[in-house]
């Protein structure tokens, strides 16, 4: 039998790929301490950071999250309602070039503490699209935000497997690649 919490967090469990910030619970109208405890109860629920949850329920076929961005997903929900993709990991979530990062480029609007495995943006922009369901910026910024964080080899790459997929034109391959 599903719970009534469980019909509520479903969406944000298929949305963030299998994961699910409390931040994003609590906006769905569950109360923290409601989520906690379901979840404490639920062995199909684990607790790997303060504030997100991931869910393994069993699901028929087809409605199964993209486990594949559930590690991204995590980190992303971690950091916060006010945080997105940014740079080499943009382009690693949108499957850009060969970027391979171990450690995940997050955007924010004010500073945080260090923290292994991320690189803080602080930046008083916005998201201005989703990848895999997540918020990010677009590929041309996220191009322009890995200059130097990149080896020149890879970000060539990236700059053209991202104009060979249309999504950037010819005047910003030429500007990017000559930024290189």
């Amino acid at each position: 039998m599903v719970s009534s919490i469980e019909e509520r967090i479903r969406p944000i469990w298929r949305k963030w790929n299998g994961v699910i910030p409390v931040w994003e619970a609590e906006r769905a109208g569950i109360r923290p301490d409601s989520f906690r405890r379901w979840a404490l109860r639920n062995p199909d629920a684990t607790h790997p950071r303060k504030g997100v949850y991931m869910w393994y329920p069993d699901v028929p076929d087809g409605e199964e999250p993209d486990w594949e961005y559930a590690p991204v997903s995590a980190e992303l929900a971690w950091a916060g309602p006010d945080a997105w993709l940014c740079g080499p990991s943009t382009l690693e979530t949108a499957r850009i070039g060969s970027v391979g990062g171990i450690r995940t480029s997050i955007a924010v609007p004010k500073r945080r503490r260090p923290e292994p495995g991320i690189i803080w943006r602080v930046t008083t922009g916005r998201p201005t699209t989703t990848i895999a369901g997540l918020p990010s910026e677009s590929i041309p910024d996220a191009l322009r935000s890995s200059i130097g964080l990149l080896d020149s080899d890879k970000m060539i790459e990236a700059v053209r497997d991202a104009w060979a997929k249309g999504l950037i034109d010819e005047s910003e391959r030429r500007e990017l690649e000559a930024a290189v």
